[in-house]
């Protein structure tokens, strides 16, 4: 059987007990590390980190799920590794709950999903 899979990627963590994560589990850190860090955090790149905090607790606006999905996508299409199948945005009174359906490079599809609490 030959393999198709042309790589491996490797990375590692202090996040868990397991040191070393690799393909999917690290794609997942990795976008986890971008979700969670504030846009223009980063002294070695301005423009990584989510904007999310900047766009929930501002007044909040008919297109409010429109903006998280483009933000949402901004960060995924940053990852060559990616490709967006579907992003879902439901909405409560404080929480907006979000599904993103990805596809990472050898066409495993996993999902993806975020909390993003008014009150926190």
């Amino acid at each position: 059987m030959k393999n198709t899979k042309p790589f491996t990627f490797i990375g590692f963590t202090s996040l868990s007990n397991k040191k070393i994560l690799t393909d999917k589990e690290l794609v997942i850190r990795d976008l986890n590390n971008h979700f969670e860090t504030i846009f223009g955090e980063c002294d070695w790149d301005p423009t990584f980190g989510a904007r999310f905090k900047e766009f929930i607790f501002n007044q909040q606006t008919s297109n409010m799920q429109n903006v998280l999905q483009n933000e949402i996508a901004r960060i995924i299409n940053s990852d060559p590794r990616l490709k967006i199948n579907k992003i879902d945005i439901q909405e409560s009174a404080n929480t907006y709950l979000i599904t993103c359906a990805v596809t990472y490079l050898d066409n495993d599809e996993f999902a993806l999903e975020l909390a993003l609490d008014r009150n926190s």
